[in-house]
């Protein structure tokens, strides 16, 4: 994970939906760092549910024998 930095985190929203929001991250002694403003929907999300998921993104190029 240290060398990537595009991640996903997900949540449950008021209305009891999952809400994904692509984040920037670093990953630095087993520890995962995220940025948000302390008034984030995604922070009242979590306060409210501790039902969260986080994925991360790795860039990779789609080969062109894969559609033919």
């Amino acid at each position: 994970m240290s060398s990537e930095s595009t991640g996903r985190i997900a949540s449950i929203d008021a209305n009891g939906f999952p809400q994904i929001i692509p984040m920037n991250f670093v990953f630095i002694n087993d520890i995962i760092y995220m940025h948000s403003h302390i008034r984030g929907e995604k922070l009242e999300n979590i306060k409210r549910s501790n039902k969260v998921g986080f994925e991360v993104d790795r860039n990779l190029e789609f080969l062109p024998s894969y559609f033919f």
